[in-house]
């Protein structure tokens, strides 16, 4: 084999979709698609475009060589075989091709053909005897046919799963090459020794009706999100739970997930493959960096804390777009977007989006109706003070109720992580009323939804309370808590401060001012109401791709 040419076919005849290889397929014609594809690894003198059509001449002048198709196989009737051995006479007789030469047929309606796959058909040639290589497509379905008396006859054995079935394959149009003397000596690109390509269903997109534009349409839009994230037991699954919420949310392009997978991140890998997105392992930051050629993201979301400028120029310099969560490093500085719902940077910049409106919530919170306004009695009181609860607060708590002497229900929300469940359980037999004491819980948004007061941390946990409208008392596990803006009376929440530093008594009179003013819970109640009005998850994921685009 010594040269590799490529014909692209491109009549001006087209019935279906008039003016087809040259209408824009977003903001591009489409006969560039597939040219812009070869030129990356051939010459233009090795691209032979084959039309009538000066409109498609004006466009691809510059990319490839033009033949000027004859009239004879430019209508209806000319097959691609015959436009094939037109273009191989050509080439033989008038460029001095060899017929060793291999042809490769790529035609403008398959505009997702990839490098890769031209190279394995390219590889075909040279190491299989083979006349023909083709691109096709998965297409098992359970088919019907119909005989001579009009009966529908099942073109199958018996009825399984699409998966269980014999392999049936279209072809896509993508690719058909053959060397120049077959097609010469048989008049068709198609020998007895074939040889297939299976492509993606991307790749075998091969538009020939309007609704195939349309879905070459949603192809050429569709972006590859990389959401790089990790999770351990010292980090908390925060992090992650936002990650999949992001994720539910993106719906018209590919996500796929980057998490380390060594020291204690195992869990944070387990987790993530239970939701069953694609997940790259890595060792680090500068490992994921390494991928990135292969990844080839649009857009990176990091959810990993504060970068440095290091990291994120690294990630500008490929190209993407650069969205970080809770970042306070240096590295927000070069980002796209950081988006920080708990506190707003030293510095803010126009980019940096921040108050609840902002917060991405685990999806549950958005399908559960919130309460209506406070009932006159308070009879049931959530405590959840986070997954480890370092300062143990939990207990401050329960000691609370015991001094106001509360003999309603109780709700206690403990992670696996926390040190203190022994001394908790042991308290909570002191409290007169009904307790329960839960970890693991699978939907906190129902189990909040039954609370009439809350009591908890300054974190994260306070913004999914506003979402369900349960009044709340918030006390801080550390100064970086003391931190989060969201926490206050103008979004609805009594803060009492650092929670070290409140003793049970205080935390009790609280929480008995509370239970006997329905006004004052109303109020904070139609606070929060206020504050989390506009707040989706839909909307702030909608946001970050109109800033994209």
């Amino acid at each position: 084999m010594k040269n590799i040419w490529y014909l692209i076919p491109a009549r001006a005849g087209s019935k279906t979709i008039p003016k087809k290889n040259i209408r824009e397929l977003a903001e591009k014609p489409l006969i560039k698609y597939v040219i812009d594809t070869i030129n990356q690894i051939a010459n233009k003198d090795k691209i032979i475009v084959s039309t009538d059509d000066e409109n498609v001449k004006a466009i691809v002048n510059d990319v490839a060589v033009i033949h000027d198709r004859s009239k004879v196989n430019a209508d209806d009737i000319s097959t691609l075989d015959d436009v094939a051995v037109e273009v191989s006479k050509y080439l033989v007789n008038e460029v001095g091709a060899d017929e060793e030469d291999v042809l490769i047929t790529c035609q403008a309606t398959s505009p997702f053909i990839s490098t890769n796959t031209l190279n394995k058909a390219i590889n075909k040639h040279k190491t299989e005897n083979v006349d023909t290589v083709l691109t096709v497509i998965d297409d098992r379905h359970l088919r019907w046919t119909v005989n001579e008396e009009g009966k529908a006859i099942p073109l199958y054995e018996e009825r399984v799963n699409r998966q269980q079935m014999k392999p049936v394959y279209g072809e896509t149009g993508g690719v058909i090459s053959s060397t120049l003397g077959h097609i010469l000596t048989n008049k068709t690109r198609i020998g007895e020794n074939i040889s297939i390509i299976e492509v993606d269903e991307k790749e075998g997109v091969d538009i020939d009706t309007f609704a195939d534009w349309a879905l070459a349409e949603y192809w050429a839009k569709k972006l590859k999100i990389c959401i790089r994230v990790d999770g351990a037991k010292e980090l908390g699954f925060g992090h992650l739970f936002r990650s999949i919420a992001i994720a539910q949310n993106i719906h018209s392009h590919e996500v796929c997930f980057a998490t380390r997978n060594d020291n204690g991140f195992e869990l944070g890998l387990k987790f993530l493959k239970s939701h069953h997105y694609p997940i790259i392992e890595v060792k680090s930051n500068d490992h994921f960096l390494s991928l990135l050629t292969d990844i080839k993201p649009d857009i990176v979301i990091n959810d990993i804390l504060d970068t440095d400028e290091e990291y994120v120029s690294e990630l500008k310099k490929y190209g993407c777009f650069v969205v970080n969560f809770e970042d306070l490093g240096n590295g927000n500085r070069l980002a796209n977007i950081v988006i920080n719902d708990l506190y707003p940077d030293i510095y803010p910049q126009k980019n940096h989006w921040y108050g609840v409106e902002h917060a991405i919530l685990n999806p549950n919170f958005e399908i559960v109706d919130p309460r209506k306004e406070p009932k006159a009695e308070v009879n049931h009181i959530l405590i959840a003070y986070g997954g480890t609860d370092p300062s143990n607060l939990t207990e401050k708590a329960i000691l609370a109720l015991q001094v106001i002497g509360y003999t309603g229900k109780v709700t206690i929300v403990m992670g696996p992580g926390h040190s203190h469940y022994n001394q908790i359980k042991k308290s909570t037999e002191k409290l007169e009323g009904e307790v329960n004491l839960l970890s693991n819980v699978s939907n906190m948004a129902i189990l909040m939804k039954d609370a009439d007061l809350a009591l908890t941390s300054a974190g994260r946990t306070v913004t999914e309370l506003m979402t369900v409208g349960v009044p709340t008392i918030t006390m801080c596990q550390n100064n970086k808590e003391m931190r989060h803006n969201h926490a206050s009376s103008t979004f609805g929440i009594v803060n009492l401060g650092l929670g070290k530093s409140i003793t049970p008594k205080v935390l009790g009179e609280h929480i008995k001012m509370f239970i006997d003013d329905i006004s004052l819970r109303t109020d904070m109640y139609l606070r929060m109401k206020k504050a989390i009005q506009n707040r989706s998850n839909a909307s702030i994921v909608s946001k970050i791709l109109a800033t994209y685009k």
